[in-house]
């Protein structure tokens, strides 16, 4: 899912937009599963300028 405003969508929940790399190894994924996950519109991401930005948001609630 590609970000169209989520940050306004989601600010009653805090949330943290980690690279690649940083996503890469919190998901303790390779760079091709993370392409793959994205693809597959597993992660809520969105593209600035060359760099993916992956949405990480806490469990719970």
């Amino acid at each position: 899912m590609t970000d169209n405003n989520l940050d306004s969508k989601q600010s009653d929940k805090p949330s943290l937009w980690l690279t690649s790399k940083e996503a890469m190894k919190h998901l303790g994924l390779s760079g091709c599963e993370l392409m793959h996950k994205r693809e597959r519109g597993e992660l809520t991401f969105k593209k600035q300028g060359n760099a993916y930005l992956y949405l990480l948001t806490p469990k719970g609630n």
